[in-house]
Formats: structure tokens, C-alpha cells, sequence
């Protein structure tokens, strides 16, 4: 059945609008009835509120129409502050309600829309657009979505089956499902986070493979797209029973990992007893949908300009299960199920029944490439593969072993969850499955498997650590695909030909799957996994619970369009307010930065033993000048991540090891606390004092060492040393089995999936230019700025200078540096001078212009350099490093100042810059057409009558100007 998305789409929109604008309610007899419905079902989620719609469409007409349809930014950042506190605190509507009149009443205020109806209608106008649509009760075919505001009788006409069915009972029977429009969540984040967009084309250029830009299904898109993953899983919501949502959620990949996690979109949503009864039909509005998309695209606003952005569909991740229902093929234990390659499996005796397998031939064939682009994730392909089977390598009996080794684990705060039990592992997450491979497994099965099986495990161990990397060379892909080849070959000859599964036979793809779109963390199903249990959440109540998911949802959508619209209007308290709210203000306290990437945090405490640190430091530095103060600190924050000492883990975090990190010259170091020294002139440095781990010569399998997997001697090194806190690269996690005689240092391999995610710092970003007194273009450096995420901007000639803490200019108003991102660049000193300024951060200069020597004055420099050396030839000779550091920096110093006496600032100059139009083939061309040219002038000077080249270099300079003129017309 052939439907026109768009036009059903705009017609609910339209009557959305036209309900609120015939239809209002008097605010007191609103509030009556509210009160009444809500006392005899208070325990009830009321989002459901089927009766209140009922009183609000039975009301008189409104008195003051235009009020209704506008409010005012301070109404909306009031209604903010109540929606974001009844989402993060699952509050009903009459709660927030009574909450937005006891703010009116405590300010000695009144509001006109203190009703739950205009916080409807501020839901519905700020977030998605939702419409329930029907499958038909015969056929169970999709028949479309209902009116806005059905009559009790009314119906709607199967077109499959020639049959009509009412609305309301075909609702009871649950042959429904709820769309919120992806085209309308594509518009908001557009428009609300446009800064967040990331152009694929402005990447640095990388032979690595890091993101899913670097897949080559990805690199086929020639066109300005973007695009979309998707994912289908069903949810349980109760545990009695076997009823269970399938939410369709949307990811934009053109956006950072991180970014991608917090902007996942809810698309549809079904609910019902088992699943629903044909996908492809559930599928309808969505397909339909991405065919607007890819043809017409979606409008929105920019900087106040109209654009239109197409969108394509990209990848689908579902599980082995769900994959076959999704494309209506045969099920993942039929013959020619795989969609990658052309391998039929064979039938085979498992146990008292029958399994199909997947052999390797006796050619080690794959059975070729499949047609079709649905990929596996890691989870599934990896998760379910396990060794424990009733045959010579059933390890049943040591289960309790097993146990008491991974209970007594401690790893580091990156890991999302502490080990649980492996007899508790039929509840364990997709995240513990993917640790227990990469980190516990190896250390565990050690003194359990025998040398041959353990060998063969590693295979999948380092292969999938390798492909969990965040970013993976060519090289590696291939070795990976290597192991993982054998590994499916060994399945077969150590367990039996019964095992090697469906599951086995899909790491056979892992290699392809990664070249195509990128890392698996980019196309894999934690994302979707994890989200799906925030859904969940969204369920208090039995009733209506496909409407509670959604109601939620789009209210937490409405929250985040309504913050970027009260940005500038909300005051300094309510953003606290909101921050706090939603866990966004900073959880620790810095007390001294180092750098940007280096800070130590909580408050300094008490040692006892401060002389003996004291005298370590000394041995480090040299002698410590008299006014030096020493501080100690218990915490720090390296790189985004937070770092324990020993002693603050053993008092407050004792079941996690936060203090064993790894050092730059690949060592692996135990914090026991950290320290600073700050001289007289204000220079920091910080230092961690600790032991140092032995590394171990065994190796965890026979002669093979992993990357990720680091032994080391069990007994610390006797003297503790004190390494500079920049010398410290990273958090590891430290593996303690009584059984084996050394520890295992593991090394996480990413950090976007299989872990908490961090941020981690990038480098910074510097654009230089001349704005020549003009308006537009300051305007144009903001916008340039915005866009590329420019962390510092050096600027001549600006047309004004901006007010604030990181705007520094100059004197005469001819230089300036900006900050714009405060976060990457923390500045300890600045200076200005006639034509030029400077800043100092941590670890850089920043010089607007440097001097120009063609215009020295020699009898100048001679005099400032005597005045300036005999300043200090008065110093006495330093004995300390302090003092050494002190002496070179007035060295500089009065070389500053010998060289500004002599010679004048360079002039900033404005370079040439490559045309947008350029190219390599452009460039060939007219080195082709130069060399011509000469060639015909030098032959036309020595013999005039043969003129042996000009025609050749015509014909090249025509074509040179016409690969210009295409470049252009293509851009």
C-alpha cells in the first residue's frame, strides 16, 4: 500500500494545531476537574489521561486566543524547570502543576497558564509529533494512522482485505503502535545543536580506521547526506509476564561517539504480548518516511537562514534472532541464513536433537561475499560463545572456583560494573560478557583449561581486542581476520563439529564488517542495549505503557528544546537549578589545574610522614628553595579520567582499584598519594609518589604477548619514587589470582563501548586572521569559530573588541587573542604591548607577532643587552633546579625586552589561500600547461617559422579552463 508520509504528516501537525486553537478550558473548572480525576486514580500514571482530554475539548471558548498561542520566555523557562523536574522525578501532571502554582504563590505572582492543559500544550508544541497507527484486526496489515481526536464510532478501511474495524476496539485489542516523526528530530537537532554536527570532509586525514567515516560503505556517499543507524530489540517490561516492547531507535552517525549516546532517537514503539506479528508491516511508517528523507529531505532553521538537509538510511543492527524477521528471510537456523556470505550450513546431531553448523570446507571456503549490507554487532557474534559443555572440556565442576576468582576482582572506576558471579552469568549484561572476554577470561581459565584449550581462547581474545580498538590499522584488521580464521578451524577439531554455530560462523565477517563501517563500538548494539533500559524506566504503571515510553520521551525532547530557547533567559539559580537536576555540574572540585588536562582535586589533607616526602622530592629536584609550599592531594584528574591514591581507595572505594595506572615508558605504577610544589613566582608542578611493579618474562600463554594484557611480579619494588603526574598516561586495571604467580595488567582497548565513556581532550584548535576594521567579517570569525570549534583565535585589526576574561587585546586596538574555549586553554598570565599581545598558558606561549629583523637597530640591542647583563651578572650562581628555572626565565626575559628595544613587531600578513575550487587534477593540468608555455616562448625566440608547441599548449590551456569551469559548477 502506497502512502504519502509527508502529506499524513502535515495534516496531523495541522490538526494538532487546529485542537489547541478551538479548544480551551477555563482555568478554575480545569483545575476542579483535574483534582477529581486524580484523587480517585492517584497511584495511576496519568499520562494516560483520556478523561482530561475529555474535559478540555468540552470547555467554552477561550477569552484571550493570542495569549494562548505565545508564551513568554519567562513562562517558558518557569514550565522548564517543572517538566525537567517531573521527568527526572517520574512526577504526574497534577504534582507539577500544584508545583508551578506554589512557585507563582511564593514569588507574590500570578500566571495565566497555571493549568496541566497549557503544560500539554507546551509539550506538544515544543517536542515530536506522535500518531497511533493500526494494524488491521483481520489481516494484520498496516492500515495508517488514526485522527488526532477519533469519535466514538468512528472507523478506518483496510485496503488489503476490504475491511473496516472502529477505532476504540480495535485500541483495546492492541493492534496498534505509536510513530514519533524522525524528520521532526532530525529538524530539533539541527537546529538546537547545530554545533554538534560533524563534517566528515574535515577530518584530518588518517590511514587508521577510527570512526564509521573511514568504512568504505560510508566513503560510497558522494552526495552532501547524511545518514542514520538503526536498531530493533525487544524490551521486557514485566517480569510475570511475557509482554514486551520493540522500540525502533535511530542514532545520527554524522555526530561524536559521545554525542551519539546522549542524541538516540525513539522512532516507534509497539506493545503487546510476544512480538509483533509482521515487521515488515510495523516497519511501514519508517520506511516510508526515510524514502522523503533521501528524496526531499527535511527544512530547518540556521543562523536564521532555511536549508535543506537530505538523510539516508545507512545500517540496521539488530541480533541474530531479530536480523531474519527484519528482512523476512528464514530464520538464523535455517540453510542460507547468513546474510554476508552464501554458506547453506549442514544439519547436525546435538545432544538429543538437531543443530545447524557452519564447517569450514576443505579449501578453507567462505562461500564468497553475501548481497546484503545487515551487519552483526561484536555482542552477538562473541557474547554466546562459551566453553562450557558436557564433554573433555567441561569445567563444570570448578563453577565455584571460577567464582571465588572473579568475585575477588577489583577493577578500576572505567569499567561499567564489578565482576559478578559465573553461576549468576545467565543475568549478566553485554557489557560484563565483552570484559569477561577481553579482561577476566584468560587470567581465569589459566589454572582451569588445559595448555590447548587455553591457546585456542586467546585466538578470539586477541582478535576481538585488536578489532575493539579505537582506532585500528589495516594491518591489524588483517592479522585479526587471521586469528579468528583459525580459531573457527580449531572450534571444529577441539569440541566438535556441533559447535561451530551460527554465532562462530558470523566472526568470520568481523573483518569485513569493520573495513565496511568502521570500529565495531560504531556499529555495534551496546548503545541501543543501554538505552533500551532507560526506556524501561519510563514504565510506572500496567496501564497505557506504550503511551507512558513515548509521553516520556517526548517530554524529555520538549525539556531539551526548551533549554536551548531559554538559554539567555534563564537566570544564573535556575541553570544551577538544572544542572544539578541532571547530574551536569561538575561532581568534583578542582583545587589546582596543571594544565588542561591535569588537574588535582578535593581538598588538600595531612600526612604524617611529611618529611620523608619531602626529602623524596628533594632527591627528584634538586634542593627545594626556601618559600616553596608542598601540598598533598588524595585525587586527580588525568585526561578525563579520575585517578585514586591507595589510601583513598582502601578508606572510601573498596571495591574498585583506581590507583594502579600506566606510565608513559610502559610501566605500571601504584599511586599512593599526590603532591605539589608551588615556588615563590607561582609555578606549579605535581607529582605522584608511589611504587613500581616488576614487569614479569612469563607470559600468560605460551609464547604468544598480548597488547592489551600486561603481567607483572606480584611484590612491589621496596623504594617508593616520585614520577611527574605528566608522565602518567593512563588507568589500567590490576587482575589479582592467588593462582597464578604474577598479576595481570589489563590495558583497556576502548573506550566508547565496552566501558564508561570519557571525553577525551583534544588537541587545540588555532585560527589566525585579519578582519581589516570590518563588521561582516568579525561576524563572519564568530560564526567560523562556532562552527569549526576553534579553541584560540589570533586577530589583527578587529573591529572591536569583545568584552570578557578571554578576549586580550592590545593597547592600540590593532591585535587581540581569543579564548574561545575556555575548557581545553586555562591561561595563568597575560601581557600587551603597541601592536601585539600575548597569554601564557601551563604549557605555551601565545605570541600575536613575533620581531622584524630586517629593521634592527644593532646600537640599540647593543645597549639593552649591557644593561640587561649586568642586572644579571649581580645574581648570585643558582644551586637549586628552582633557581636554575628562575635564572632562565629573566634570561628571557630581558632577551624580550633587548629585542623590543631594537626592532619593531612583524606586520600580521594575510597568506594566499587555495582556491575552494582546487584540485590535484587542476594542479596537474597547469603544471602540464606552464611547461608548455615556456617550451613555445623558448622555441618561437630561436626559430620564429616553426611554431612546434603553441598549438599543443592551446589545447591544454582550453582544457585547464575547462576543468576550472566544471569545478566550480560541481561546488
Amino acid at each position: 500500500m502506497d502512502i504519502d508520509f509527508q502529506e499524513i504528516h502535515e495534516e496531523q501537525v495541522a490538526n494538532r494545531d487546529e485542537y489547541f486553537d478551538n479548544n480551551d478550558d477555563d482555568d478554575d473548572d480545569d483545575d476542579d476537574d483535574d483534582d477529581d480525576d486524580d484523587d480517585d486514580d492517584d497511584d495511576d500514571d496519568d499520562d494516560d489521561d483520556d478523561d482530561d482530554d475529555d474535559d478540555d475539548d468540552d470547555d467554552d471558548d477561550d477569552d484571550d486566543d493570542d495569549n494562548n498561542n505565545k508564551f513568554s520566555k519567562e513562562f517558558l523557562a518557569k514550565a522548564l524547570l517543572i517538566m525537567a523536574t517531573k521527568l527526572e522525578r517520574s512526577l504526574n501532571y497534577v504534582d507539577s502543576q500544584i508545583m508551578l502554582q506554589l512557585s507563582d504563590a511564593l514569588k507574590n505572582s500570578s500566571s495565566n497558564h497555571l493549568s496541566k492543559y497549557y503544560m500539554k500544550k507546551i509539550l506538544y508544541k515544543y517536542s515530536t509529533s506522535m500518531a497511533i497507527h493500526h494494524f488491521c484486526n483481520e489481516c494484520h496489515r498496516h492500515v495508517g494512522p488514526q485522527p488526532p481526536k477519533p469519535k466514538k464510532d468512528e472507523e478506518l478501511h483496510c485496503s488489503f482485505c476490504k475491511k473496516s474495524f472502529k477505532i476504540i476496539e480495535n485500541t483495546e485489542k492492541g493492534n496498534i503502535f505509536i510513530y514519533l516523526s524522525l524528520a521532526e528530530q532530525l529538524k530539533q537537532l539541527f537546529e538546537n545543536h547545530h554545533e554538534l554536527i560533524v563534517n566528515p570532509a574535515e577530518r584530518p586525514h588518517s590511514y587508521a580506521i577510527r570512526d564509521i567515516f573511514d568504512g568504505k560503505l560510508y566513503k560510497r556517499n558522494k552526495e552532501n547526506l547524511i545518514s542514520i543507524n538503526s536498531s530493533l530489540d525487544g524490551v521486557p517490561i514485566f517480569e510475570s509476564s511475557n509482554y514486551s516492547i520493540y522500540p525502533l531507535l535511530c542514532t545520527l552517525n554524522e555526530l561524536s561517539a559521545g554525542n551519539r549516546r546522549k542524541h538516540i532517537m525513539l522512532v516507534s514503539l509497539w506493545f503487546g504480548k510476544g512480538k509483533p506479528a509482521f515487521f515488515n508491516e510495523y516497519l511501514t511508517p519508517f520506511v516510508e518516511e526515510c524514502k522523503v528523507l533521501y528524496t526531499k529531505g527535511f527544512k530547518y532553521k540556521f543562523e536564521g537562514e532555511k536549508l535543506i538537509q537530505r538523510c539516508r538510511a545507512l545500517n540496521c543492527i539488530c541480533d541474530s534472532v531479530q536480523r531474519p524477521k527484519m528482512r523476512g528471510s528464514t530464520q538464523y537456523n535455517g540453510p542460507y541464513v547468513c546474510g554476508l556470505c552464501l554458506h547453506p550450513g549442514k544439519t547436525c546431531v546435538k545432544g538429543l536433537g538437531h543443530t545447524r553448523v557452519y564447517p569450514v570446507g576443505k579449501k578453507k571456503n567462505f562461500y564468497g561475499d553475501g548481497l546484503r549490507n545487515h551487519d552483526d554487532t561484536l555482542v552477538h557474534a562473541a557474547r554466546n560463545e562459551n566453553v562450557n559443555h558436557n564433554k573433555h572440556f567441561y569445567y563444570g565442576k570448578h563453577i565455584k572456583d571460577v567464582d571465588k576468582i572473579l568475585t575477588s576482582y577489583k577493577p578500576s572506576l572505567e569499567v561499567s560494573r564489578t565482576p559478578r558471579a559465573m553461576s549468576d552469568r545467565i543475568h549478566w549484561k553485554a557489557h560484563e560478557w565483552i570484559i569477561w572476554l577481553l579482561f577476566y577470561s584468560l587470567p581465569t581459565l589459566k589454572s582451569i583449561f588445559s595448555r590447548e584449550l587455553l591457546e585456542h581462547w586467546s585466538l578470539l581474545v586477541e582478535a576481538i581486542a585488536i578489532l575493539s580498538k579505537s582506532s585500528i590499522m589495516p594491518s591489524e584488521i588483517f592479522y585479526a581476520e587471521r586469528l579468528l580464521l583459525e580459531f573457527i578451524e580449531k572450534t571444529e577439531t577441539l569440541y566438535g563439529k556441533e559447535f561451530v554455530s551460527f554465532n562462530v560462523h558470523l566472526l568470520s565477517h568481523l573483518k569485513k564488517s569493520v573495513l565496511n563501517w568502521g570500529p565495531v563500538s560504531t556499529h555495534s548494539a551496546f548503545l541501543y542495549e543501554d538505552y533500551n533500559q532507560n526506556l524501561q524506566k519510563y514504565v510506572k504503571s500496567s496501564n497505557g505503557v506504550a503511551l507512558q515510553v513515548c509521553d516520556n520521551f517526548r517530554l524529555k525532547s520538549a525539556v531539551d528544546n526548551l533549554e536551548s530557547l531559554c538559554q539567555e533567559n534563564l537566570s544564573h539559580q535556575q541553570q544551577k537549578y538544572l544542572d544539578g537536576l541532571f547530574g551536569r555540574k561538575e561532581r568534583f572540585k578542582i583545587s589546582c589545574s596543571l594544565s588542561a588536562t591535569h588537574h588535582l582535586l578535593g581538598n588538600v589533607i595531612k600526612v604524617k610522614n611529611s618529611r620523608q616526602y619531602r626529602l623524596m622530592l628533594q632527591r627528584e629536584i634538586g634542593m627545594i628553595e626556601d618559600g616553596s609550599t608542598i601540598s598533598y592531594f588524595s585525587r586527580a584528574r588525568i585526561n578525563a579520567e579520575i585517578i585514586h591514591s591507595l589510601r583513598y581507595s582502601e578508606q572510601k572505594v573498596k571495591k574498585r582499584n583506581s590507583y594502579t595506572v600506566f606510565l608513559s615508558d610502559k610501566q605500571v605504577f601504584e599511586v599512593e598519594l599526590f603532591l605539589t610544589i608551588t615556588n615563590k613566582i607561582g609555578v606549579v608542578k605535581g607529582y605522584a609518589v608511589g611504587k613500581l611493579f616488576k614487569s614479569s618474562q612469563t607470559h600468560l600463554v605460551a609464547n604468544k604477548n598480548f597488547d592489551h594484557l600486561i603481567l607483572v611480579n606480584k611484590n612491589l619494588s621496596q623504594n617508593k619514587i616520585i614520577v611527574n603526574i605528566e608522565n602518567i598516561r593512563e588507568k589500567i586495571t590490576l587482575l589479582k589470582n592467588k593462582k597464578l604467580k604474577y598479576l595481570v595488567a589489563c590495558i583497556h582497548p576502548s573506550r566508547s563501548e565496552i566501558l564508561i565513556s570519557h571525553e577525551r581532550s583534544e588537541m587545540t584548535r588555532i585560527l589566525q586572521g585579519n578582519l581589516n576594521r570590518c563588521a561582516l567579517a568579525q561576524n563572519l570569525l564568530r560564526q567560523r569559530v562556532f562552527e569549526d570549534k576553534i579553541d584560540v583565535c589570533f586577530i589583527c585589526e578587529q573591529y572591536l573588541n569583545i568584552k570578557g576574561k578571554t578576549w586580550f587585546a592590545d593597547k592600540t586596538g590593532t591585535a587581540a587573542i581569543w579564548i574561545v574555549n575556555t575548557k581545553n586553554v586555562t591561561f595563568n598570565n597575560s601581557g600587551s604591548g603597541a601592536g601585539f599581545v600575548w597569554i601564557q598558558t601551563p604549557t605555551t606561549y601565545f605570541m600575536s607577532r613575533k620581531w622584524n629583523v630586517r629593521q634592527l637597530d644593532p646600537e640599540a640591542l647593543r645597549a639593552s643587552l649591557a644593561k640587561s647583563c649586568s642586572t644579571l651578572q649581580n645574581n648570585p650562581t643558582p644551586d637549586t633546579c628552582s633557581e636554575t628555572e628562575r635564572t632562565v626565565l629573566n634570561m628571557m626575559k630581558e632577551i624580550f625586552a633587548a629585542c623590543d628595544a631594537s626592532m619593531p613587531r612583524l606586520k600580521n600578513r594575510s597568506f594566499h589561500r587555495l582556491a575552494y575550487w582546487w584540485s590535484t587534477d587542476i594542479a596537474e593540468l597547469r603544471k602540464i600547461s606552464h611547461q608548455l608555455r615556456r617550451r613555445a616562448t623558448r622555441t618561437a625566440k630561436r626559430s620564429p617559422s616553426q611554431d612546434l608547441y603553441s598549438k599543443e599548449y592551446k589545447q591544454t590551456k582550453k582544457t585547464l579552463n575547462r576543468a576550472i569551469k566544471a569545478s566550480k559548477a560541481k561546488l
